[in-house]
């Protein structure tokens, strides 16, 4: 699961903040070291709000379908979370998105197959 974030927006710059996440999520997905290392994925936008501040938190969540070798130390299709910062960096356009947050969403079996334990939630 890979969540990619960027800096906090009022409500009359959300809608362009929005179509900026989505084009940069874009030329992400077009560059050589996703994919090669990514097979496919479901992305999802997501907003909240802080009431305090009055402002939009807008960020992208991605699940990421990588190949069994992908975990494996003998390939080299691991992106560290450092690089993970660097391609969104790049892609989105500023350094000052620094915040890349990158995890499996569950156990990886003998197949390459990652499983999450327990219940699943979805859509409220």
């Amino acid at each position: 699961m890979l969540t990619l974030t960027v800096p906090n927006v009022q409500g009359e710059g959300l809608r362009g903040e929005l179509g900026r996440i989505v084009r940069a999520f874009s030329r992400m997905t077009a560059r050589k070291m996703f994919g090669r290392a990514i097979k496919g994925f479901v992305r999802s936008l997501e907003t909240s709000w802080n009431e305090e501040r009055d402002d939009y938190h807008p960020h992208l969540h991605a699940l990421l379908v990588v190949p069994a070798e992908y975990f494996s130390k003998q390939h080299d299709l691991w992106i560290t979370q450092p690089q993970w910062v660097s391609l969104w960096q790049s892609c989105y356009g500023s350094k000052g998105v620094k915040i890349v947050d990158v995890r499996p969403v569950g156990e990886v079996d003998a197949g390459g197959w990652a499983a999450r334990r327990g219940r699943t939630r979805c859509c409220a």
